[in-house]
C-alpha cells in the first residue's frame, strides 16, 4: 500500500510540475466598422489595464507568465500593451498565417510554464481547439470579455476553462 502511495505522489507531482497554463484572450473593445485595423476605444484601454492587472499581480512566482504572444493587429498589440509591460516582456508577434503552429510552438518552448496569447474573436479558437482537442464555447463579436484559461499536463488530457471578464467601475 505504502510503494502505491508513493507511485501516486510522484505522478501527481510530476504533473503540476511540468503543466503548462496558456491563457487565451480576446482583444478589447474597438472602433466597430470604421477600418480593417481598428484601435482600442476608451472602454477598451480600461479593459487592457484590468487584464494587466488580473494577470501581472504577483509576478514574481509560482505561475508568473513566462511570454507573451500576440497575433499581428493594432487592437490585440494594445490590448496587450499594458500587461506586457508590467511583466518587462516584448510580446512575440505572430502573423494570422502562423497561428496553427501556435500551439506546437508553446508546447515546445515553454513546457511546464505559463503563457498569455493575445487574438481577436475569429482567431482564438484554432488554438484552443489544438491544445483541448475539442472544440470550446464560441467567441462572439461582442464577447469582449472571452478569456480561456488552458492547463495542458504532461500526462492526460488538457482542462480548459472560460473565465468571463466583465469589466467594472
Amino acid at each position: 500500500l505504502i510503494p502505491l502511495a508513493v507511485v501516486l505522489a510522484g505522478l501527481t507531482l510530476l504533473r503540476t510540475a511540468t503543466t503548462t497554463t496558456v491563457v487565451i484572450a480576446r482583444n478589447a473593445e474597438n472602433v466597430l466598422g470604421s477600418i480593417a485595423d481598428p484601435p482600442l476605444v476608451a472602454d477598451g484601454e480600461h479593459r487592457a489595464e484590468r487584464l494587466a492587472h488580473m494577470f501581472a499581480s504577483g509576478s514574481g512566482g509560482v505561475g508568473r507568465i513566462a511570454a507573451v504572444y500576440v497575433i499581428a493587429s493594432r487592437r490585440t498589440q494594445q490590448t496587450v500593451a499594458p500587461l506586457a509591460g508590467q511583466l518587462n516582456l516584448a510580446p512575440i508577434v505572430i502573423p494570422e498565417r502562423e497561428l496553427g503552429t501556435l500551439p506546437q510552438r508553446i508546447m515546445s518552448a515553454h513546457r511546464g510554464e505559463s503563457v498569455f496569447v493575445m487574438g481577436y474573436a475569429s482567431s482564438i479558437g484554432r488554438p484552443t481547439r489544438a491544445l483541448t482537442v475539442r472544440s470550446l464555447p464560441p467567441v462572439w463579436e461582442e464577447d469582449y470579455g472571452a478569456v480561456f484559461v488552458i492547463t495542458v499536463p504532461p500526462l492526460g488530457s488538457a482542462g480548459a476553462l472560460k473565465m468571463p471578464f466583465e469589466v467594472g467601475g
